[in-house]
């Protein structure tokens, strides 16, 4: 197994006694901490980003609904044909429906019970304009959930996907990230990196072969190039040679 050791190998604060940032679990910086931030601007950052990529890749959507995909047979040949085709792109027309929407929702809904129960706005009129105002919403007290204790590490993940659904969909671009098959040994997300009796994160490692990294999707830690060899043996993608 994979000892625990810097929670985050590639920060130079990984030791610090700061708070952390609720979003990504780095250390916030002390001039973080005296604006009582609970989440840091790097992450405020892309968030916000994140918000503007949705935003902009919604009306690229409609154009991908008319491209139908084949069934996937796992390479059995079928009677009469190689499959029947979807009646269109189905990821396309789910994220159309109001997956986006929903899921963003959620986020809005837990925002305004934290801001004392405003209520949501059932009908916001076409999907076009109730995408418009959630996303709206969210910008706008974006800075504010960074002030708060709301889950803005959730906000995050769920954006992460969104835009890759969506770019996929609009580019045609699969995911080049390998998923390894073993938990992140690091502490899960609040715990210091210091405390043997901390519960390991669990999360899952991903590998991007565009910047030759492998991270956790949980807690954002980084794996250490020098550990990627024992790794490697762990999960059965380098064999040693017998002595």
């Amino acid at each position: 197994m994979i000892a625990n050791g810097e929670r985050h190998p590639d920060d130079d604060q990984g030791q610090s006694a700061l708070p952390v940032c609720s979003c990504c679990a780095l250390p916030l910086y002390e001039k973080e901490v005296s604006e009582g931030r609970t989440a840091c601007c790097r992450c405020e950052q892309v968030t916000n980003s994140r918000l503007r990529d949705v935003a902009a890749l919604w009306p690229r959507l409609p154009a991908c609904t008319l491209k139908g995909t084949a069934v996937d047979t796992g390479g059995r040949s079928t009677p009469g044909g190689t499959g029947s085709a979807a009646p269109g792109n189905l990821a396309a027309i789910s994220l159309l429906a109001g997956d986006v929407t929903n899921r963003l929702r959620v986020h809005e809904d837990h925002w305004r019970q934290v801001r004392g129960g405003q209520p949501v706005t059932e009908f916001r009129g076409n999907p076009d304009q109730g995408l418009k105002a959630v996303l709206a919403y969210l910008s706008i007290n974006l800075n504010w959930a960074c002030h708060e204790p709301v889950d803005l590490h959730a906000l995050s993940v769920d954006l992460r996907h969104l835009v890759g659904e969506m770019t996929a969909i609009v580019t045609g671009e699969r995911d080049p990230r390998v998923t390894i098959p073993y938990p992140c040994p690091y502490p899960a997300r609040g715990f210091d990196s210091d405390d043997p009796q901390a519960p390991a994160c669990g999360g899952r490692l991903r590998m991007d072969p565009r910047v030759a990294e492998i991270r956790c999707q949980d807690c954002t830690a980084k794996l250490p190039k020098h550990l990627w060899a024992q790794l490697g043996v762990i999960v059965g993608a380098i064999v040693l040679a017998a002595a």
